[in-house]
């Protein structure tokens, strides 16, 4: 969440890298995306806009952003952005992410300590070949931060040490590790949860 000129703005943002991907239902080209929005996982679902691919108003820097300023403040809102094809075909490949509107970092104050712990979606997801994942600690402890594969074996630790209150951005690095499914589970305390990503080479 952010506030622009006094309005709360959740910010969306992917990669572009399922624009080269055929999924079951993308059987042209592709063309655009759909963003929708929910107040549960399960909907309704809204459509809040189309994003033309590489439009320069969303894609810089090799990402898209999408400002959704039609959120109130201390609400939970759930995203999916859906890959269009020139037929108006829809992907089957989607990533949902969740955004609260009441945030619980205080990013423009240096120094503040987040409220709760909270680990976020990687991004980019889909990706290749590295990913982001971005996590809040309320307190100091030992932190884990590892990836594992659907079979439930480690393929990778990203932390794995003491560490202080505050916000931090761990980067996975694939290099040889194959195309697929996996998981990213973070340890802290008492604190444990696990998301999924996707790795397309």
């Amino acid at each position: 969440m952010d506030t622009v000129h006094g309005r709360v703005v959740n910010k969306i943002s992917w990669g572009p890298q399922v624009e080269s991907f055929s999924g079951p239902r993308l059987r042209a080209p592709f063309a655009r995306y759909t963003v929708m929005r929910a107040p549960e996982p399960l909907g309704p679902w809204r459509q809040l806009d189309t994003v033309g691919r590489r439009d320069p108003r969303y894609f810089r820097d090799s990402v898209y952003v999408f400002n959704d300023d039609s959120v109130v403040g201390g609400q939970l809102y759930y995203y999916i952005v859906l890959p269009v094809d020139a037929l108006d075909g829809r992907s089957g490949m989607t990533n949902m992410t969740m955004h609260e509107t009441s945030t619980d970092v205080d990013e423009t104050t240096s120094g503040s300590i987040p409220r709760r712990f909270t680990l976020e979606q990687n991004f980019p997801n889909p990706f290749n070949p590295s990913t982001t994942i971005r996590f809040a600690l309320p307190k100091s402890g030992r932190v884990e931060l590892k990836v594992y594969n659907t079979l439930g074996q480690v393929v990778a630790t990203l932390v794995n040490e003491e560490k202080v209150a505050g916000t931090y951005a761990a980067q996975w690095s694939v290099g040889s590790v194959a195309s697929g499914v996996y998981y990213y589970r973070l340890q802290a305390g008492e604190f444990a949860q696990t998301k999924k990503l996707i790795l397309l080479r």
